[in-house]
């Protein structure tokens, strides 16, 4: 497309090969994650995951769409979150996606093998120009077109029945120490969520997976695993009708972008709401009262 031709090449060729997966290969992805990645990722954190909120997911079926929203504190948020939670607790497709940024998993050999062989390409599709790349002076002036055509896709995809996409309200890592913490949010996801009528939309926080794989898998199966706990927090699905109303209705770009602002908005204080009852229940150190 003319879009791709905003990417650098190494980027194009990615995308190409992850695009072929997920227009032709959905069944092996779901194979894939379903029995690699999950073994995988249950290896590495099993013993200290606890999930909370699991009726708000018990109804989701395999042929259901769901688009999930968590606070972002490490390259596995979803992963853990899938796995250890969504599955588990529910009847969801092991057919799942995340956009992610474009330096690194779609730039770097490292990053794509890691993105290739660790979950079939489910970090699709690529994102330029987020906060972290700008940073590292890999923003560029076009980048607008193609995120326009990546957020295209995506919706796009959740429209198919059968999809599990997640999404960072926030749009990049937050380090802040405070793991109760959300920064800003980014105007994607409400887009997302407003779009996509028909899938469930599931606000989740996570605290606890801070760090790399290795520190996850020493303190999985070195330490007492409750000192080092990973808590999933799921909630209800976030009702936008009125906000998809009004979007029908709305007769100026102004007014559309305002509308997905606020659905994004909405998004992040579900994700708070989430945290604070968190906090309350097992307090900052993390230990349930």
């Amino acid at each position: 497309s003319s879009e791709a031709r905003t990417l650098h090449w190494c980027e194009r060729v990615s995308f190409f090969v992850a695009d072929l997966v997920q227009r032709h290969g959905r069944w092996l992805r779901g194979l894939w994650n379903g029995v690699l990645m999950r073994a995988v990722v249950t290896l590495c954190c099993w013993r200290r995951v606890r999930v909370f909120g699991a009726e708000h997911i018990r109804h989701i079926g395999s042929h259901d769409s769901v688009l999930l929203v968590s606070n972002h504190r490490s390259y596995f948020d979803f992963f853990v979150i899938t796995v250890m939670g969504l599955w588990p607790h529910s009847g969801a497709s092991f057919v799942s996606m995340y956009p992610v940024r474009s330096g690194y998993f779609y730039t770097a050999l490292c990053g794509f093998s890691i993105n290739l062989f660790g979950s079939m390409l489910a970090m699709f599709p690529n994102v330029v120009n987020t906060a972290s790349m700008k940073e590292k002076g890999q923003g560029r002036p076009d980048g607008k077109r193609w995120n326009e055509y990546a957020m295209r896709r995506t919706v796009a995809e959740l429209q198919i029945p059968g999809t599990v996409v997640g999404i960072h309200p926030e749009g990049t890592r937050n380090k802040d120490p405070d793991v109760f913490s959300m920064l800003p949010t980014k105007p994607g996801a409400g887009r997302l969520a407003l779009e996509c009528e028909e899938a469930h939309v599931i606000p989740v926080f996570i605290r606890g997976l801070d760090g790399g794989a290795v520190e996850q898998l020493t303190h999985n199966w070195r330490a007492a695993p409750w000192d080092h706990p990973i808590d999933l927090v799921f909630g209800p699905h976030v009702d936008l009708t009125d906000l998809r109303k009004e979007l029908a209705g709305a007769d100026s770009e102004e007014k559309r972008e305002q509308l997905k602002v606020a659905a994004g908005e909405r998004l992040t204080e579900k994700i708070k709401a989430l945290a604070e009852e968190h906090r309350e229940r097992v307090g900052a150190e993390g230990q349930a009262k």
